[in-house]
């Protein structure tokens, strides 16, 4: 037996931490070869399998007793201890697969959450999941509330709910694709790349995601040219969009007034600009990019950057979604009076629980985001590293657990038109928990019971009934401020 086949001996499980353009098995020193374009793992019956990243898995041939299939000779395996390259060998074979992808299951305790929540909260529609890895992606979802409170219509765990200002993490996300391709870099300043001079021109699209800018949080008043977004029949027009968001900073940015001392400053208006940078070096809308880049190929279905229903003229279709609520008590909100503003980039994305966990799962587990995206270690861990001297990253608040002691993310936010949204991300677990709701809500009590008990199951003990994590969360008014 060769050196490659005793290298295979009992190895299964899916590739997942990687290390400098290779994976790391965790139950050994094994590491494997991850491009761009292909990934290999073993299946329960110890079958190469060959994948692409973008289009479903290769069609492969088994190899045992023949000439290794296409592109096979390209695999190499790395020995840590020994410092050594071993070639793939034509006793390696490899069969037909299908992709996995994240699995949806509804479950009994987490709709009982999602219950205890709407009924302390008038019955608001609201939606739970809790995330981990096993060691694909799983999402528990369960959904309480009604639609609207004045319709007897329950919410469901596939509505589309907004996500507020947890789209910043998004935003974050699509800049770490663009530095990750060349197309900017981290210290890319809003004078190298919009041409926009002045008090902010030396500002980097690092400082903007961190909220390091000295941007002012409420900008409306500083818009004095009244630049105002496309009319609803003009939409569809994405290249007026990027000229009304770009005309919108570029008159906000020449009057607004900085914060006088450096350091933290939760700017929403630095989020557009990030916007308008990703849109001059793609020539595509904010909107047009996150279909493109994160939507599709990570399988959400449900995501819209739009209020849900919005656009339908109907009123009976309309009544299908679940509206926003805003005020206490809440008073439902028809989606055709939700104004379309800038703020998309903010906070304006809505998509059902469970498509916001494939979104999530990116950033619980470094394996699925470079499977997924593209998007290896070192982008995924500066997007998730605080600033200097902050607690704040790139779209994430962070800290490290004082029980667990390893990192943890943190967000949450509230739409000007009332929903209200929460998530928590440990790292060291690859678990997260979350709710969405369309009205404000009191959730995170309940759900942080949810994150402790997801926790010890994954990891196998009792944490304190209390948990110990700071929470710095925003209560942020996305949509124009």
């Amino acid at each position: 037996m060769d050196d490659s086949q005793i290298l295979l001996s009992g190895v299964t499980g899916f590739m997942a931490e990687r290390r400098n353009g290779w994976y790391k098995r965790q139950d050994d020193d094994t590491y494997l070869c991850m491009t761009s374009n292909f990934k290999m793992f073993l299946d329960g019956e110890d079958h190469w399998r060959v994948g692409r990243n973008d289009h479903g898995f290769l069609r492969s041939v088994e190899a045992a007793n023949g000439a290794p299939p296409h592109n096979i000779e390209a695999w190499k395996f790395y020995v840590e201890e020994e410092k050594t390259w071993i070639d793939a060998e034509k006793e390696i074979r490899v069969s037909i697969c299908t992709q996995q992808e994240l699995e949806e299951q509804q479950d009994d305790g987490v709709a009982q959450i999602a219950e205890s929540i709407a009924e302390a909260s008038s019955n608001v529609g609201v939606a739970c999941a809790f995330l981990h890895f096993s060691p694909n992606p799983v999402v528990q979802v369960g959904a309480g509330g009604l639609r609207q409170i004045n319709a007897d219509v329950k919410a469901e765990a596939d509505d589309a709910f907004i996500i507020a200002s947890c789209t910043k993490s998004m935003t974050a996300t699509l800049c770490g694709i663009f530095v990750q391709e060349g197309h900017l870099a981290w210290d890319s300043t809003v004078e190298g790349v919009l041409g926009i001079t002045g008090t902010f021109g030396a500002v980097t699209l690092h400082e903007l995601l961190t909220h390091q800018s000295r941007m002012p949080r409420p900008w409306k008043k500083y818009n004095t040219d009244h630049v105002k977004p496309p009319d609803p029949e003009e939409d569809s027009d994405n290249d007026l969009w990027i000229q009304r968001r770009r005309q919108l900073i570029e008159g906000v940015l020449a009057v607004a007034e900085p914060y006088e001392e450096e350091g933290f400053h939760y700017s929403n208006l630095g989020y557009i600009v990030v916007a308008c940078m990703l849109e001059e070096v793609s020539k595509l809308r904010w909107e047009e990019l996150m279909m493109e880049r994160l939507f599709e190929p990570l399988g959400i279905t449900t995501g819209v950057l739009d209020y849900p229903g919005r656009l339908e003229a109907d009123d009976d279709k309309r009544a299908e979604y679940a509206w926003p609520h805003k005020g206490s008590p809440p008073v439902p909100i028809d989606p055709k009076d939700v104004s379309v503003t800038f703020g998309a980039p903010v906070g304006g994305c809505c998509l059902s629980v469970a498509d916001w966990a494939r979104y999530l799962a990116v950033h619980v587990d470094y394996g699925w985001a470079h499977s997924k995206l593209g998007l290896v270690q070192e982008t995924m861990v500066f997007l998730h590293a605080p600033f200097e001297g902050s607690s704040y990253a790139c779209g994430w608040h962070c800290q490290v657990s004082k029980t667990l002691s390893h990192g943890v993310l943190f967000h949450d936010g509230l739409s000007s038109a009332g929903p209200r949204c929460w998530v928590r991300v440990d790292l060291g677990l690859k678990v997260a928990a979350m709710y969405i709701c369309n009205g404000k809500c009191v959730g995170k009590q309940a759900m942080s019971k949810l994150m402790r008990a997801g926790r010890n199951e994954v990891q196998g003990f009792h944490e304190n009934e209390e948990s110990d994590e700071e929470d710095h969360d925003h209560d942020d008014d996305d949509d124009d401020e």
